[in-house]
C-alpha cells in the first residue's frame, strides 16, 4: 500500500477458530479447504492475527478488514466449537465480524447491508459499521449481532464527510404594499376605474378602490 492509503480487506467464506491456540486466532478457510484435523489449518487457509499484523505494518493510515466468515468448528480432537473467537486489532485498524463471537453468520445477510452504507457520504467508518450493526440485527430479529473492534482515532470517511444538498430556493410571497403598487403601475383607469377622473359619479362598491388605490384623485369622486 501506497503511503496515506486506506487498506480494506473483505472476506466472505468460511471460517474456523483455532482449537489449539489459547490465545484465540481464527483461519479464513479457502473454497478447496479440505479440514480433518489440526494439521490441516495452515495449509488449507490465512491465520486473521497474521493478517492484522502485515496489514497494519503497511504504510496505510487506516486497515480496515472485515470477517463475513463463520460456521461450526470440527472437533478436530476438542469439543466442537461455533464461530469465531476475537482476535486483537493494531493501532489505526477496525476488524469487523458479521456476527457475535461463538455464533454462526446468515447467508447473505451482512454484505448486502454493509455495501450499501460504505457508499453513503457524510458517514465516518465508525458510524457506517455502527449502522451496520443495528440494520443486520433488525433483519434477523436479533439473532445475528455484527460487531468490531475498532482502533482506528482519526475521523475517516471512505464516501466523504459532507453531503453536498443543492440551495433551494425560496420564492417570498408578495407583501400587501408589493402587491398595491403593482396594480397601481397598470394605469389608473385599470386601478380604480371611473373613479379616477375627477366630477364622475362611482358606484359605492367602488368607494373603497378610488379612496386607497387613487389617492387625492379620489377626493374629487362623488359617492
Amino acid at each position: 500500500l501506497i503511503l496515506g492509503a486506506v487498506g480494506f480487506v473483505s472476506y466472505t467464506g468460511n471460517g474456523m477458530a483455532d482449537p489449539t491456540d489459547e490465545k484465540g486466532d481464527n483461519y479464513l478457510l479457502g473454497l478447496d479447504a479440505d479440514v480433518k484435523v489440526v494439521a490441516d489449518l495452515p495449509a488449507s487457509g490465512v491465520k486473521l492475527s497474521d493478517l492484522v499484523t502485515q496489514m497494519s505494518r503497511t504504510e496505510a493510515s487506516a486497515v480496515i478488514i472485515v470477517v463475513d466468515a463463520c460456521r461450526n468448528t470440527p472437533s478436530l480432537g476438542k469439543a466442537t466449537t461455533k464461530g469465531l473467537v476475537a482476535v486483537a486489532a493494531e493501532p489505526n485498524t477496525l476488524v469487523a465480524y458479521s456476527t457475535d463471537l461463538g455464533d454462526i453468520a446468515s447467508v447473505g445477510v451482512y454484505a448486502p447491508v454493509l455495501s450499501r452504507e460504505l457508499v453513503k457520504p457524510g458517514l465516518s467508518i465508525t458510524q457506517v459499521f455502527d449502522a451496520v450493526q443495528i440494520e443486520v440485527s433488525k433483519q434477523t430479529g436479533c439473532k445475528q449481532r455484527p460487531w468490531s473492534n475498532n482502533r482506528i482515532y482519526d475521523v475517516l470517511c471512505l464516501a466523504g464527510c459532507t453531503i453536498n444538498v443543492a440551495p433551494t430556493i425560496v420564492n417570498q410571497p408578495e407583501s400587501v404594499e408589493q402587491t398595491f403598487w403593482a396594480s397601481a403601475k397598470v394605469g389608473p383607469s385599470l386601478a380604480c376605474g371611473a373613479a379616477t377622473t375627477a366630477g364622475l359619479s362611482v358606484p359605492r362598491q367602488s368607494a373603497h378602490c378610488a379612496a386607497v388605490a387613487c389617492g387625492s384623485r379620489s377626493m374629487t369622486a362623488t359617492v
